[in-house]
């Protein structure tokens, strides 16, 4: 399901349509089912690979990446309006 939704977001259907009804569709559908045997495919495909050529191969790509995504997350949480008042807020617990 991650994967059809990371493919949703670069293809900006995921920002076009309503959340609500969009996860919905997808909750207990055909096609998660059908995204589900996708990921399962490439796990088993890494690691039938082997270790090295597999797993490592993997990891020296995803490592990287999940990295990256780290660092988008980091500046787009930064850059969301009302950002100053956030550490306030966490000191009175989010009560007005």
């Amino acid at each position: 399901m991650i994967l059809r939704y990371f493919i949703a977001t670069l293809t900006g259907e995921l920002t076009k349509a309503n959340p609500g009804a969009f996860f919905d569709a997808l909750a207990f559908s055909k096609e998660a089912l059908l995204w589900q045997f996708i990921v399962i495919a490439i796990t088993i495909g890494i690691v039938a690979i082997g270790v090295q050529k597999g797993i490592e191969r993997a990891n020296k790509i995803m490592m990287p990446a999940l990295f990256v995504l780290l660092i988008m997350l980091t500046i787009r949480s930064i850059t969301l309006p009302n950002v100053c008042k956030l550490p306030l807020a966490y000191a009175r617990g989010f009560a007005p």
